[in-house]
């Protein structure tokens, strides 16, 4: 995750399973976190190993002002392919929020 805003945010992170009927069987991941603001650094502030590389719906919800964005998380590339599995969230100055993941295909969207 990354800051670009003058204050830390407050979030509750969840992952979630697709194609699982009940809520509370397809939670994958659940945390709560400080993302601070950014101090010039290029390495973003992680959390690793959480889940297996797989779909997911992740869920971010800001604490303060109880606003939540999702992303949707498929992979990129075959278990052959070595690369470092990440979805990156960016907390924009102005209020936004932007997701992108890694990819192994040089046609895939960066989204």
């Amino acid at each position: 995750m990354s800051n670009a805003r003058d204050a830390a945010v407050d979030l509750d992170v969840r992952f979630f399973r697709p194609n699982v009927t009940e809520r509370s069987e397809a939670l994958a991941y659940r945390n709560s976190v400080e993302v601070p603001p950014d101090t010039g650094s290029d390495d973003p502030w992680t959390d690793e190993d959480i889940v297996s590389d797989r779909p997911y719906r992740i869920e971010i919800e800001g604490r303060s002002a109880r606003s939540s964005r999702h992303y949707h998380y498929r992979p990129d590339c075959s278990d052959e392919d070595p690369y470092d599995i990440g979805v990156l969230v960016r907390f924009n100055p102005d209020g936004g929020v932007a997701f992108s993941q890694t990819t192994c295909s040089s046609d895939a969207p960066f989204l």
